[in-house]
């Protein structure tokens, strides 16, 4: 995973440092209602564990990176881009047969 950067941001992959702040953003309610089942992180364990699956991931585009400000270091947040099976359903003026395998590339995007 390669890092990306823009005048403000740096898209890095995250590292064994970055524990505290995934415990502290995945502790937090407002952040996990919309994640899995919703459960809030509070092992300092699991957030060391976090931090070493994300920086494990290994591909050129989806993955799992740390959001960090340029100027200072702080991080900001995560940015997800995971694989995402195309729907059986029809685009709209689409063939209206569906498909029978999804298409390659289609990417979700999440943050937090």
């Amino acid at each position: 995973m390669p890092d990306l950067a823009t005048d403000r941001l740096l898209l890095r992959r995250f590292t064994d440092a970055d524990a505290p702040f995934l415990l502290d953003l995945h502790a937090r309610p407002e952040v996990m209602r919309w994640i899995g089942t919703g459960a809030v992180q509070t092992d300092p364990a699991q957030a060391a564990a976090r931090a070493a699956r994300y920086a494990a991931l290994d591909h050129p585009v989806r993955g799992i990176w740390a959001i960090e400000d340029r100027d200072g270091g702080a991080l900001l947040g995560t940015l997800l881009l995971k694989e995402l099976p195309a729907s059986a359903a029809p685009l709209a003026g689409d063939d209206p047969a569906p498909r029978d395998a999804p298409e390659e590339g289609e990417t979700e995007i999440g943050w937090h």
